[in-house]
């Protein structure tokens, strides 16, 4: 990430993803293809508008000779952060060169998986422990769902886990459960930066400022505030 901070502070606001539309047509498209897909979720006109603003902010604090794992946090549930990743990973993945991987990091609440549309029952396999890593119907974008099985256990706070998303990927996504969930902030520090999600009339200012004392606390890098109306 870019050592440069200026322009952090400004915040976006933007209304709430769209009821789920129907795909039919996107999800027999992607049927087409070979391998496994999932149908990524559609946003309204102004929330794409919104989050290809955010997109192009972000995609300039990139550093091109590295790759960066961003993560996304809120103080508290239902601050809207997964309906931010949803709208900002499409938005994100044509201004990467050599794409983005999204990953639902919330094993509390599995909410970026469940709005997901599989084309077929289940998917490959990637690297070791029954990781699995999804391609999607955006060119550019693949997403890594949360793994339901007594035989996986995958470490989302372990150091080696993320170094490895970032050898293979130039820009992964986290959907990291809110701070209200102590082992968010093992997840925070090992990233090259955190991006946390309010809302509007829902998050009191006192949260905000103790889920920013909390990520400086832990060893993470706040890059921002990012309003959700």
């Amino acid at each position: 990430m870019r050592s440069d901070d200026r322009g952090l502070s400004k915040r976006f606001a933007f209304p709430e993803l769209s009821e789920p539309r129907d795909v039919t047509e996107r999800e027999e498209n992607a049927k087409k293809t070979k391998g496994p897909r999932t149908v990524w979720p559609e946003c309204r006109p102004e929330t794409a508008k919104a989050c290809a603003e955010l997109a192009e902010a972000i995609r300039w604090r990139l550093s091109g000779d590295r790759s960066s794992v961003v993560a996304i946090t809120s103080p508290a549930t239902a601050d809207g952060k997964t309906s931010l990743v949803l709208g900002l990973a499409r938005e994100l993945a044509p201004r990467v060169p050599r794409g983005v991987l999204v990953v639902d990091a919330d094993p509390l609440d599995a909410g970026l998986t469940a709005r997901l549309r599989p084309t077929v029952e289940g998917a490959h396999e990637l690297g070791e422990g029954g990781t699995t890593i999804w391609p999607t119907d955006i060119q550019g974008l693949s997403v890594l769902p949360i793994v339901r099985s007594e035989h996986v256990s995958l470490r989302w706070h372990s150091p080696s886990w993320i170094a490895d998303l970032r050898d293979r990927w130039p820009l992964v996504l986290l959907d990291c459960p809110s701070l209200e969930h102590a082992e968010t902030s093992l997840m925070l520090r090992e990233c090259d930066g955190v991006y946390l999600v309010v809302r509007l009339g829902h998050t009191s200012r006192r949260a905000v400022v103790e889920a920013s004392e909390v990520i400086h606390a832990c060893g993470g890098r706040l890059l921002g505030c990012i309003a959700v109306a």
